[in-house]
């Protein structure tokens, strides 16, 4: 995956791209880094302590973006909508009754 950094927002790479005055459908590599994206580096996020969750970010380096990951704290209130909206999702009340 390629992808850039613009306007400090993860941006991945086009599978449509203008060329000079062609569009490329499926850019090569050579095509995407000439446009000035890089490869993307995934890690593994860090295990989270109870009360804190690992969130996702990007750096870029020379030649590539990097995903680095922080721990942040979790308020209660987050866990409870997380929860909530969790159980909702996934047996909604109407499915809730017909699965017996």
């Amino acid at each position: 995956m390629y992808a850039k950094i613009i306007s400090h927002v993860f941006t991945p790479a086009p599978r449509r791209a203008v060329i000079g005055s062609e569009q490329v459908f499926n850019p090569t590599e050579a095509q995407l880094a000439a446009l000035g994206y890089k490869p993307v580096v995934f890690t593994e996020p860090p295990e989270a302590p109870e009360g804190f969750y690992a969130e996702s970010r990007w750096e870029e380096t020379e030649d590539s973006i990097v995903q680095t990951w922080t721990l942040s704290a979790a308020s209660d209130g987050v866990y409870e909508s997380i929860s909530s909206v969790t159980s909702v999702c996934a047996f909604p009340s109407s499915a809730r009754s017909s699965v017996s």
